[in-house]
């Protein structure tokens, strides 16, 4: 997926080939919005669940967008929305979160310009329960999504929530050479946050 400028050499081995470039930019895939298919968050925070918008060209003259999106209230309860380092941050966006107690969000935005990229529309800022179990999940539904009134109709692809909790590590550690405590022993981890 995505939007690519196009270079050939065209040769046939005898000489040095003739180079050819595309006018303008080729798109690849489909206009696509799909919900985080990775999203997750730790037990008791917010978390960002980004909306993305894939192949969304200025070709396409998106000037506005709407939909519901649904998810476990037991789990999540979508509290705001954040445009801040979106496609839509210089946009108008109003979000309806009054029903966070049944699991959707309605989310609406509209610009005088254009979309002329892919990336991240906008982000559902949700609260994890406190009472969510490490990696238990819940699917990110689409109920409708419509850019403009309708034209162009994207693909929608539905995400997935999985509740990542970090934990804290302490407690001594005492290292032995012959039954005997060495001194000076540095102790260090890393991991990568998953």
């Amino acid at each position: 997926f995505g939007t690519y400028y196009v270079y050939a050499t065209i040769s046939d081995n005898l000489d040095d080939g003739e180079a050819s470039y595309a006018t303008g930019q080729v798109t690849v895939g489909p206009l696509t919005v799909q919900a985080a298919l990775d999203g997750t968050g730790v037990t008791g925070q917010t978390t960002n669940i980004p909306v993305l918008s894939i192949n969304s060209i200025d070709h396409f003259d998106i000037i506005s967008y709407q939909f519901t999106l649904t998810y476990n209230p037991a789990l999540l309860t979508a509290i705001d929305i954040s445009t801040e380092g979106t496609l839509s941050e210089n946009w108008t966006v109003f979000a309806d979160t009054t029903g966070a107690t049944t699991g959707q969000i309605e989310v609406a935005g509209y610009s005088a310009y254009p979309l002329t990229e892919g990336g991240v529309l906008v982000n559902i800022v949700a609260e994890v329960s406190e009472e969510a179990e490490n990696y238990e999940t819940c699917p990110l539904n689409f109920s409708d999504f419509m850019f403009n009134a309708g034209d162009p109709a994207p693909e929608v692809e539905d995400g997935l929530f999985t509740v990542i909790n970090r934990y804290g590590i302490s407690g001594n550690v005492v290292y032995y050479l012959n039954d005997e405590p060495m001194e000076g022993v540095l102790l260090s981890m890393s991991g990568d946050e998953v």
